[in-house]
């Protein structure tokens, strides 16, 4: 584009700014999704879910961490295309010094929204950029890069903002797939297996003194859940 100016004595004053980010600012999460866990074989722990005080906060909030030692197959949730990957940090830690050192995979699902894995070991990924992933297909192997006190897999899905409004992206609610078509909420504490795309509860957290709802009232935040889809 061109910009004429009546004064060339402005042309020192002349300034331009713009950003941009990857994906699209109106897209609405398809909530008759119900995604698949990130791991299969035998049962895992979820270390933290949604609204985890160590480092689901904020716009993380709906956020699932489920514990994976080193070398694990991760597996994706949810078709999609490769958007942005990561695969050569080598470094992690328990700091927020580490915050922008994790490897990650992030894929586009059919809706607009974007499905991110992280934590994966250097030249851990498997996929390419751009290349088409289904769900359930083994994406790279875990490790601990970035800020993390363990190896795992952190999962969210997201939705991109308005960077002038300051809402650059936020992350959504999601359902994993049950035997109903209700879907489920993974609960800290918790194990689950993988059975066939399935999620099934196989251990339950240990009881506390102190009840906790938080749970409980991230799956009322899916509005109109309808019976399970796979894309």
């Amino acid at each position: 584009a061109r910009v004429q100016l009546a004064h060339k004595e402005l042309l020192s004053r002349l300034q331009v700014r713009w950003w941009f980010g990857l994906g699209d600012p109106h897209a609405q999460h398809n909530n008759n999704i119900r995604y698949s866990l990130p791991f299969s074989g035998k049962p895992r722990h979820v270390c933290q879910a949604f609204g985890g005080r160590y480092s689901h906060t904020g716009r993380l909030h709906y956020s699932v961490d489920v514990d994976l030692p080193p070398g694990h197959q991760v597996r994706a949730c949810r078709s999609g295309v490769v958007q942005a990957l990561c695969n050569t940090h080598d470094t992690g830690g328990p700091s927020r010094k580490f915050s922008g050192m994790a490897n990650f995979v992030h894929l586009l699902h059919s809706d607009g929204t974007v499905g991110c894995y992280m934590h994966f070991q250097h030249n851990g990924v498997t996929c390419r950029l751009g290349s088409k992933v289904k769900r359930g297909q083994v994406i790279g192997f875990i490790g601990l890069t970035g800020f993390t006190s363990r190896p795992h897999i952190h999962f969210h899905v997201k939705k991109h903002g308005n960077y002038f409004e300051g809402t650059e992206w936020e992350t959504v609610p999601i359902l994993f797939k049950t035997t109903n078509s209700k879907g489920l909420v993974l609960k800290k504490g918790c194990w689950y297996e993988n059975r066939a795309g399935v999620a099934a509860m196989t251990r339950a957290a240990p009881k506390t003194k102190k009840k906790k709802a938080a749970t409980s009232s991230a799956a009322a935040a899916v509005q109109g859940a309808a019976p399970a889809s796979a894309s």
